[in-house]
């Protein structure tokens, strides 16, 4: 399968994530997430939701940079960057102090949010950056949780009403002006119908 960026990269990133995960408590979001999810396109950067402590164990590490603008902290390295994302500052579509038990499940080791959660985010972060190269990695990764998993599309909607009602919105606009997806190996005729059985859901 075609990857979205360079291979070095990927492994890089993934070996960094490995060493995250033996070192600290996080749940992960962001395109990992969705690989871990899918097994489907990779990712690059590294997204992670901690505690305010463990932040502090994570600065003690490493040189961590507070991006007020973003409502994050970010730790830089030559290929990629660890966004790190923490309750009650940080603003991506589901409020964070909330990701516990009911909306987490483990794979593979990693704490992850439920399929219905993580595609409200990834919805969520596409909307603010989607004419932009990590906008076109976003709609990937959503037309890739629809296709990979089976979404119960009533939480999901009890979730868009709670936290982010333009979900839909964004969700359905994705799918009329998405054409075909190589990068998933799914061609207009599968994704026609995979937009089809979405959008019958959504009404």
């Amino acid at each position: 399968m075609k990857q979205f960026w360079h291979t070095n990269i990927i492994e890089k990133s993934f070996q960094t994530l490995l060493k995250l995960n033996r070192e600290f408590n996080f749940i992960l979001i962001g395109g990992w997430a969705v690989y871990f999810w899918t097994k489907k396109m990779k990712s690059k950067d590294i997204d992670i939701v901690v505690s305010f402590s463990e932040l502090g164990k994570i600065r003690e590490k490493y040189d961590l940079i507070k991006n007020a603008r973003l409502r994050k902290y970010e730790i830089k390295f030559n290929d990629f960057d660890i966004d790190i994302y923490v309750p009650r500052y940080s603003k991506i579509g589901f409020p964070l102090e909330k990701l516990e038990n009911d909306y987490i499940q483990n794979i593979e080791g990693f704490k992850v949010p439920t399929a219905e959660v993580i595609l409200l985010m990834k919805l969520f972060v596409f909307e603010q950056r989607k004419n932009s190269l990590k906008g076109e990695k976003d709609k990937i990764d959503i037309i890739s949780l629809l296709e990979s998993l089976e979404i119960n599309w009533k939480q999901f909607k009890n979730l868009t009403m709670m936290y982010v009602p333009s979900a839909i919105d964004i969700l359905q606009k994705v799918l009329k002006t998405t054409k075909a997806a190589p990068e998933l190996e799914l061609g207009q005729h599968k994704l026609s119908k995979l937009k089809r059985q979405t959008l019958e859901e959504l009404t």
